[in-house]
């Protein structure tokens, strides 16, 4: 009976010690965010291209920096802004995401059980677009 026990202590202890942990979901755009894929919209459809893991990238948002990495090298950093409603030609206002004070596209966040970043690139032309998805890996 007592090696039942034991067996059963190791186990429970050996299961909580492997638990993950959860993500917490946010609105907020600070943490740490992995390329997931890349949209492009032309008059034919939208076509989604998986990112590739090898060249994995990640963006990185703290308070006020923004640095993105790519195979574990920063490839651009800087300070960041979210601007609402920002005004990028008349009649077209949408969230923007701005790097160095350089407007690098919209962005919107979905939350759920792994939230999304969307950044994408306003076009002049209703036909054509491309964004970004990235999902969020810590807060």
């Amino acid at each position: 009976m007592n090696y039942l026990k034991c067996f059963i202590a190791i186990a429970l202890l050996t299961l909580s010690a492997c638990k993950k942990e959860k993500l917490q979901s946010s609105g907020s755009i600070v943490g740490q965010w992995r390329l997931n894929a890349h949209y492009e919209t032309t008059i034919a459809g939208t076509r989604r291209t998986a990112a590739n893991q090898s060249d994995l990238t990640i963006i990185k948002f703290t308070d006020t920096q923004y640095i993105q990495s790519q195979k574990g090298q920063v490839i651009e950093s800087g300070n960041y802004q979210l601007a609402k409603n920002y005004n990028f030609y008349d009649d077209y206002h949408a969230d923007a995401l701005l790097v160095n004070n350089v407007v690098k596209g919209v962005y919107a966040i979905k939350r759920g059980n792994q939230d999304t970043l969307s950044i994408s690139m306003p076009f002049f032309a209703v036909d054509a677009g491309a964004s970004d998805e990235y999902v969020r890996i810590s807060n």
